[in-house]
């Protein structure tokens, strides 16, 4: 019997599949996708689904993140270690207590300065150094990790464009792609009109009275 963690982050996976496939080109059910491969696993050996729809970069990491924040699969442990690399590096700020004109006591942000001012560039060398290593011996968020890599690795559609193009061609099909290497808010807007493709979002922007 599958556990209850599992069972979650399955849900999470498959959820957002379901989403990469319904905004791919062209659009699909992933659902239906998943039960015609084991229908025809020749097929599916021989040019696998997700070789089949083109799903942008941008539009990939939108979907993915957008997924990883609902299901709390952010990957906290690897931002942090980033985060204390970067103030190493260029300085920080720390907080200094004092007493204003009247007595009365508030807080003022000190700029500090970067790690090899303190200890010097080859001692901050091994400062760093060592960081990487901690970040790769000590295996933290395994769940936002194996998440991602799911996604990444596993059946979501493709970036290459070209490939796609050429499958549906060779099924006699000339179908039109958008490329979507889009900001983040019109992958928004798309999520706001429940729209799957910009062409679609565009009639839903366009008032009656334009």
């Amino acid at each position: 019997m599958i556990d209850l963690k599992s069972k979650i982050m399955n849900e999470a996976i498959d959820s957002c599949l379901r989403e990469m496939y319904r905004c791919s080109q062209p659009s699909a059910d992933y659902d239906k996708l998943k039960e015609y491969a084991k229908e025809h696993p020749e097929e599916e050996k021989e040019f696998p689904t997700f070789k089949r729809y083109y799903l942008s970069t941008e539009q990939f990491k939108y979907i993915l993140k957008k997924y990883a924040e609902a299901y709390h699969l952010i990957p906290g442990w690897k931002n942090n270690i980033e985060t204390i690399k970067d103030e190493f590096e260029t300085g920080s700020d720390k907080k200094e207590y004092k007493k204003d004109s009247y007595g009365e006591m508030f807080i003022e942000r000190v700029p500090t300065p970067p790690l090899c001012e303190r200890i010097g560039q080859e001692n901050t060398k091994k400062v760093l150094e060592m960081l990487d290593e901690i970040d790769d011996s000590h295996k933290r968020d395994k769940d936002a990790r194996y998440f991602y890599s799911s996604l990444s690795l596993g059946h979501s559609p493709t970036s290459n464009l070209k490939d796609v193009k050429e499958f549906w061609k060779d099924k006699g099909l000339e179908l039109e792609f958008e490329e979507r290497h889009c900001d983040e808010d019109v992958f928004f807007d798309m999520d706001m009109y429940e729209a799957t493709s910009i062409k679609e979002l565009e009639e839903h922007l366009i008032g009656p009275n334009d």
